[in-house]
């Protein structure tokens, strides 16, 4: 499957760059690199999903292209997550914005609001289509995995589809 990248820079001009992957590491870099931080799905098929994650001045245009089979964890995912932005936005923007104000007053600048906010929502958001993503419901997998936190959850998901082990195997293997 391939990967296209195209960073849109304030007076830069970038050209897209456009590589193979496997679907791991196409999963990996939707998780944890776009939605992450803070990005959002604006194209959803079950052979092509882009994103667009908008960072400081840079405006990252990512698309995602392979065979159904090669794509399925990357649509599900994205799919999870275009879902809950669309029913859930309020909730999350405003769990992020209490955690923003959880900081001490003087870290409470607009700069951070602006970088901080899309990326706590990010890790937060991106998570939750994850574990939706792979239908895990079972509140003992939830548990171990968002206490992993996202690299790891990822590592452990990722493994487990590429060796054919059930989440469940693979959970109890690393304790």
């Amino acid at each position: 499957m391939n990967v296209t990248y195209h960073r849109r820079k304030p007076g830069e001009e970038c050209p897209p760059v456009t590589r193979e992957v496997s679907p791991s590491q196409a999963l990996i870099s939707l998780v944890k690199f776009e939605l992450g931080f803070g990005g959002h799905v604006t194209e959803l098929t079950s052979t092509r999903v882009s994103t667009q994650t908008q960072v400081m001045a840079c405006t990252d245009l990512t698309t995602w292209e392979g065979t159904e089979a090669e794509m399925k964890r990357v649509y599900e995912v994205a799919l999870n997550h275009a879902a809950l932005m669309h029913f859930e936005k309020d909730k999350v923007i405003s769990k992020a914005t209490d955690a923003f104000m959880q900081l001490p007053e003087r870290m409470r600048i607009p700069l951070f609001a602006t970088t901080l906010l899309p990326m706590v929502m990010g890790e937060q958001t991106g998570m939750i289509a994850l574990l939706a993503g792979y239908s895990i419901q079972d509140q003992e997998q939830v548990k171990k995995l968002v206490g992993m936190g996202v690299e790891n959850a990822l590592a452990l998901l990722t493994l487990a589809d590429e060796t054919g082990v059930s989440v469940e195997e693979a959970l109890r293997e690393v304790g």
